[in-house]
């Protein structure tokens, strides 16, 4: 019998290096921040959107942590790229923010659409996650779902409603193998109505639920696999400009709170 290791009790403990410890000794040897931390960071997995809110925006570049970080002169939101897909990513990333003092998350990035209704550049707002990976399971009890913060989910919503793009509301399937998406569990996700598969949204709601930040995702759809078969995006155009779009209008909402 293959011998896993038991995580049912580690979030109980307390860690023994944390994420203040780390940025402390880089802001000893680099210097820390001049401003003080934003209210709200998106995070842009992909780099078009981040770099358009950069050229866009007046920003001051901020130093020291595991991406790319940028804050808006108004100092309430700030944006984020430069960092890699995955669970162990942006639960390392979301642990730097809020040891920085950050008190809420958006993420904004691709997913594989598993639905027969969903075309590239659909837009889905993740309410909730299928932990099927590792790093939820350090921060939270086992269970099946991680959740998103209502109110930022209600929130995102409007703003997203307000740019009149058009999206759904649902959950996705977040994974660590992306190789691994079998024909089974797509077949059993599809059935229960999941929207998409990804590889961040559970754990970076677990984070946020552990260490009392709100966090959210808004996904867009690229490649397929609802029809039992891998479909790669059928216009990347089209995914950029979905991309640019959320992410305007999600740092638009947030600046004029």
């Amino acid at each position: 019998m293959l011998n896993l290791p038991d995580h049912s009790e580690t979030y109980h403990d307390a860690p023994i290096f944390t994420a203040s410890d780390l940025l402390a000794q880089r802001w000893r040897t680099g210097g820390a921040p001049q401003v003080p931390p934003p209210h709200t960071v998106v995070l842009c997995y992909q780099r078009a959107p981040f770099d358009q809110l950069r050229k866009r925006l007046r920003t001051i570049k901020v130093q020291g942590f595991f991406g790319k970080l940028d804050v808006l002169k108004n100092g309430r939101v700030g944006v984020m790229g430069g960092i890699g897909p995955g669970a162990p990513i942006v639960a390392a990333v979301l642990e730097e923010l809020c040891a920085f003092g950050v008190k809420r998350c958006v993420s904004i990035g691709l997913a594989g659409a598993l639905q027969p209704e969903r075309v590239t550049g659909d837009i889905v707002l993740c309410d909730r996650a299928i932990r099927d990976e590792g790093t939820s399971y350090h921060y939270l009890p086992p269970a099946r779902w991680a959740e998103a913060s209502p109110a930022l989910v209600q929130r995102l919503g409007a703003a997203l409603s307000d740019q009149q793009l058009a999206f759904i509301a649902g959950s996705s399937w977040t994974t660590d193998a992306p190789y691994r998406e079998t024909r089974g569990e797509v077949e059993r996700y599809r059935a229960e109505g999941v929207q998409t598969v990804e590889m961040e949204a559970a754990a970076l709601f677990a984070v946020g639920q552990r260490l009392g930040v709100q966090t959210a995702a808004i996904l867009v759809s690229g490649d397929r696999l609802a029809d039992l078969t891998w479909q790669p995006p059928a216009d990347s155009r089209v995914l950029q400009r979905s991309l640019n779009a959320v992410a305007e209008a999600i740092v638009e909402s947030l600046t004029a709170e």
